[in-house]
């Protein structure tokens, strides 16, 4: 067994030893540079698809995947890191075949695009990628929209050709926004899409530039294949192979409960049961507890990810509008016998606030998911008759 170890260890000492030192870095006139595109997949991290490069050169027995798209899950507080956008993703480099084996037990096609490109610039991007490869180079702060597999391979390609390359104009008749470009996505992760859109604030609904569109992979596979040369409108793609077609669409997950279900259901079962037990206080006062402390709660959360993380697009969230961090300090105010007349403004304020959201709805500038109405909807609701039975009493 030891002996295995050892022998294990000469070999990964060899292999970083010619990786760093530059032993086999001379690619020979034979060797491709071509761009992977990953059709998405049916797990959450994999819904929007991947990209990657491939260097492959028969001559010197060289078929490499490089993927900007790796974390590594042994890195110290990973959770916290990930949650404030402090988590650094890395470059890993991996043998064609193993990449290609990956996707395929996982039934998601892989769509080649070879670059036309000459051989000295072949060997530039080549050393590029080697050297961002090596263990100082190879980790970079991620951030979704605007650092990640896809826009990592736009801007190395076009560092290696000396900015030589004109990307086509991707956007459409109709002006995109980041939100709009990745909700389609997720049709069938509802739960999923509702968090998301949820925590993503008002820079999501900024009209994009079109070479900020490529930070999705199938619109970094558009974009390289529209883009040309600047002086002599050459195009940059000479070949497309598919590499593999999984010829299955994405099975539909959707949760058989939908958030829309689930929170039409709750403003049903609010006015229901504000009728049944409009004179029972106790009980309704620890129904408005559990309500205001969730969402409050949530507030709390939108807040934290708009001011204490470092991601970009969960900065000025309006969802904060509706659940107010404020909520979870008036749940634990109605469980007080003798409650301060302050409260009463409070909840008469929110309930016609919620009423202005609700009816303003499409007006406002960022996208809120359509299961916020009957949130929206069940907020107004209690906080009105939470104001009435207060002035009544």
């Amino acid at each position: 067994m030891k002996k295995i170890v050892f022998t294990l260890w000469i070999l990964t000492c060899i292999t970083t030893f010619n990786r760093v030192f530059g032993i086999g870095e001379k690619l020979s006139p034979m060797a491709e540079v071509s761009i992977l595109t990953c059709s998405p997949g049916e797990e959450l991290y994999s819904v929007f698809g991947h990209s990657a490069i491939r260097v492959s050169d028969p001559m010197n027995n060289i078929d490499y995947v490089y993927n900007y798209g790796t974390f590594d899950f042994g890195t110290p507080n990973f959770y916290i890191k990930f949650a404030r956008g402090k988590l650094d993703y890395m470059l890993s480099v991996e043998l064609f075949k193993d990449f290609r084996q990956e996707y395929i037990e996982e039934k998601r096609s892989i769509w080649e695009q070879v670059l036309d490109i000459s051989h000295q610039e072949k060997q530039q991007l080549f050393l590029l990628l080697e050297t961002n490869a090596t263990q100082e180079n190879r980790f970079y702060r991620y951030d979704f929209f605007f650092e990640n597999c896809a826009t990592r391979i736009r801007d190395i390609v076009q560092k290696a050709l000396n900015n030589k390359i004109k990307f086509a104009d991707l956007k459409e008749k109709k002006k995109l926004s980041f939100r709009d470009l990745i909700v389609p996505y997720m049709i069938y992760q509802k739960w999923s899409d509702f968090g998301i859109n949820v925590l993503l604030g008002l820079p999501t609904d900024k009209e994009m530039r079109s070479d900020q569109y490529m930070f999705m992979p199938d619109q970094l596979q558009k974009g390289f294949q529209k883009a040309k040369y600047r002086n002599s409108n050459k195009s940059l793609v000479k070949a497309n192979n598919i590499i593999y077609d999984a010829k299955t669409p994405i099975a539909d997950t959707t949760a058989p409960v939908t958030p829309n279900m689930v929170f039409w259901g709750l403003f049903a079962i609010t006015v229901i049961g504000s009728i049944l037990l409009w004179k029972k206080n106790p009980v309704r006062y620890w129904i408005d507890f559990s309500l205001f402390s969730i969402f409050g709660l949530l507030g709390v959360l939108i807040l934290l990810m708009w001011v204490a993380t470092d991601h970009k697009a969960t900065a000025w969230n309006m969802n904060i509008l509706w659940a107010l961090p404020s909520h979870l300090f008036f749940a634990f105010i109605l469980l007080k016998k003798n409650k301060p007349r302050f409260m009463n403004f409070y909840f008469l304020g929110i309930s016609l606030l919620m009423l202005i959201l609700v009816l303003s709805y499409k007006a406002l500038p960022q996208w809120l998911n359509i299961s916020t109405i009957p949130i929206m909807l069940t907020i107004s609701v209690r906080s009105f008759i939470i104001f009435w039975k207060e002035n009544r009493d």
